[in-house]
């Protein structure tokens, strides 16, 4: 079957984390800790929408529905400079570009500024139970940004409610970092190419609002998003001092930098509580674990710091591949992305976060465009996505850093600029994947299939020993499948019937249980396969199917009945179309007794090994030949024995489990002789249903023993 783009994702390995389940994507990294794990019940992505509505840099918000939304998942992402929000829509179960329905927004609001903004949108939830989102803006011209504030608590009709005017910003390009300080709002976001922190307080009280400036170097920039510490009483921030410069991060605590006076929060002192200088510039944002922050450098070091006791540790095994992006984290582990400069390849470095090793790092194709995330499926497995800048959705073993799969997000004519390919973030919540792109925005939707061979009947008599069949005839056999989990009604899922002798397979036809034979996959479309398929249209249907097979004449034999998976495994006839849960349950295979004549041959020897000091032994051997069938009446059988007592030829008439013996004896000397025994119908009168056992052979040691000497040397004779 042909498959040139197949935009699903698996994952299939165990995995530890420290996340909560089925957290909305609230802001840049998810949360204020920005750790970038997402978890849900399913393993397999499928495509299920997109809008193409412009560039993106930003992180997609994935939120729980509210309201006339509620049971639904929401969406809000910037594209073309504008604030979306969207209704997520399920899958149709394409596999290919066709399953992206369009989906347009419910409603967008246009930014200011001149350029695409940087900004990711931030949720925030007040008391009273309204949500707003805050962003940044880009004005290049003017060099004046705005922190829009956006009222979304109707879904239907979000409206924007307030501009902050920053006065001093080139570009708010972070996403609003926004805390609580004794009763008061206070919005931290970086400023560009000011080298400043910026608060913005109260922002929409008109009679408290401030906007505050802390100058954290002369000269640099500020691009990291600002990350909460101390119990969110603090917040952290890098500064880039260019591909050269040295970087430094600082801390604040805003009981330091803040004062209240007649009610309006003003800047008491802008010193940091502590400055830490790093190697290289730091352009990205930080992944916080309690005391704990993880981030790397612009030279992709990687790096572990605690605010309180000050200790720290530095991986540079990957030094001097440029990166402004940031890392996800675990429990144990960083994953942290080596962009590249445009043109280079990128990798994605995993770091053990208690040795501070290098785990494993993958190179891509093209650059590691966007922060890593990691995808958890409790009991099942887990897997690390990273979007790259020719616009591929990359699945990576969490473990191993082996490529599990990828899928083209966009289509883009240039992977090695800034901002192509999946130009944006990548978002996860539940069972959804949200990523922006050079192009807008594409959501993925993690819903189970699976399909079980329930039962196969091979309808042929059944004893003791199994299923038995006479040679040649034919039998009809009954199988049962049944959709355990089915992800849209109507979807063709291929199925095969197998009969097997020995190591071959031959493909039966399958029919409905009104004689019909089942439809082709290849009916439905010609690039498909000509496998046969069967419609389930509703979860938990069980659907009966027939097929005709024949008895083998000899040898081993089995029938076998599949559904959506590739069988038999070294050259499949039947092709796995879907993804599913577990394949485990997707295949039936049951072992046939050839109902034939069984003739054997058994050699039982007294001694296979005779010491002897006499010149000669007689050795003594039972030769045993008979059947092992039950098939009624006799049959002739020729039992030959060969070896040192001459050849011997009986011509015999042996009946069901009828077994006859003779002895086979010669005198022999010091040596080595071999006994054989063959049973066989003379002259080829009927078949034999298993040869192997139709021959024996035995080998027989005859030894020189020694005789020991008397106390005057004398040879004693026993």
């Amino acid at each position: 079957m042909k498959r040139a783009r197949v935009w699903l994702l698996v994952m299939l390995f165990l995995f530890s984390l420290c996340s909560a389940a089925y957290a909305e994507v609230t802001t840049f990294g998810f949360n204020d800790h920005r750790t970038r794990v997402a978890e849900g019940t399913e393993p397999v992505l499928w495509p299920a929408w997109k809008d193409d509505s412009g560039t993106s840099y930003s992180q997609p918000l994935i939120l729980k529905g509210w309201g006339q939304f509620e049971g639904q998942t929401l969406v809000v992402a910037v594209t073309g400079n504008q604030l979306r929000g969207y209704v997520c829509k399920e899958p149709t179960g394409k596999i290919d570009e066709s399953g992206f329905q369009q989906n347009s927004p419910l409603w967008s609001i246009p930014l200011m500024g001149d350029r695409e903004t940087k900004s990711h949108p931030t949720l925030i939830k007040k008391d009273d139970g309204k949500r707003y989102i805050y962003i940044g803006t880009d004005k290049h011209e003017g060099k004046t940004g705005y922190l829009h504030i956006i009222d979304i608590t109707d879904f239907t009709q979000a409206k924007k409610v307030y501009e902050f005017q920053d006065q001093w910003s080139s570009d708010i390009v972070s996403a609003p970092l926004v805390l609580k300080w004794r009763g008061h709002e206070v919005v931290v976001y970086t400023a560009g190419n000011t080298a400043e922190v910026h608060l913005a307080t109260d922002p929409m009280d008109k009679t408290k609002a401030n906007n505050i400036r802390i100058k954290v170097a002369d000269s640099g920039r500020t691009s990291s998003s600002p990350a909460p510490v101390l119990n969110g009483q603090g917040f952290v921030v890098g500064l880039d001092r260019g591909p050269n410069g040295k970087g430094e991060f600082k801390i604040y605590r805003l009981d330091d930098i803040l004062q209240e006076v007649n009610g309006k929060v003003e800047l008491k002192s802008p010193i940091a509580y502590k400055t830490v200088t790093t190697h290289s510039s730091i352009v990205a944002s930080f992944s916080v674990d309690g005391d704990w922050l993880y981030f790397g450098d612009q030279w992709s070091r990687v790096y572990g710091y605690n605010v309180k006791t000050m200790e720290g540790w530095i991986n540079s095994d990957n030094y001097g591949t440029f990166s402004n992006r940031s890392p996800a984290l675990t429990k144990n582990t960083v994953y942290f992305p080596a962009v590249g400069m445009p043109g280079q390849k990128g990798k994605l470095l995993s770091v053990d976060r208690n040795t501070h090793n290098t785990n494993w790092a993958v190179q891509f194709d093209s650059r590691a465009q966007t922060a890593p995330m990691v995808w958890l499926v409790p009991g099942i497995g887990a897997r690390v996505l990273e979007g790259t800048g020719q616009g591929w959705l990359a699945s990576i073993d969490p473990y191993t850093g082996v490529k599990a799969s990828a899928v083209p997000a966009v289509q883009t004519e240039g992977g090695s600029s800034y901002g192509t390919g999946i130009s944006g973030e990548l978002s996860g919540s539940e069972n959804w994947v949200v990523v922006t792109t050079e192009k807008g925005v594409k959501a993925w939707y993690a819903q189970p299939l699976d399909i079980e061979v329930v039962s196969l009947d091979p309808g042929c008599p059944k004893n003791a020993q199994g299923y038995i069949v006479k040679p040649g005839e034919k039998y009809k056999a009954t199988a049962k499948i049944k959709a355990n989990k089915l992800i849209i009604p109507g979807l063709p899922v291929p199925v095969g019937a197998f009969n097997e002798l020995g190591t071959a397979a031959y493909k039966a036809v399958l029919k409905d249980q009104n004689g019909n034979e089942l439809p082709r996959l290849s009916q439905i479309n010609a690039q498909l396969n000509d496998d046969q398929y069967l419609v389930f249209n509703n979860q938990g249907e069980e659907i009966t199917v027939t097929f005709e097979w024949t008895g083998a004449e000899k040898g081993t034999q089995h029938i076998a009945v599949g559904a959506n998976l590739d069988y038999p495994t070294a050259s499949p006839q039947l092709k796995n179309l879907w993804p599913e849960t577990t394949l485990e349950n997707n295949l039936k295979r049951v072992p046939i007794v050839i109902n034939g004549y069984d003739a054997i041959a058994k050699i039982y020897p007294l001694k296979t090994e005779y010491i002897i000091f006499d010149p000669t032994v007689l050795v003594e051997n039972t030769i045993i030949t008979g059947r092992d069938d039950e098939n009624p009446g006799t049959i002739p059988v020729r039992l030959t024995i060969t070896g040192a007592g001459g050849t011997k030829t009986y011509n015999l008439n042996i009946g069901p489990k009828d077994y006859k013996k003779f002895p086979y004896n010669f005198t022999a000397g010091p040596g080595t002789y071999k006994i054989r025994a063959e049973a066989w119908p003379p002259n080829g009168e009927w078949t034999d249903i298993r040869p192997e056992n139709n021959i024996a052979e035995v080998t027989i040691i005859v030894k020189r023993g020694k005789v020991p000497k008397g106390e005057s040397g004398i040879g004693v004779g026993l």
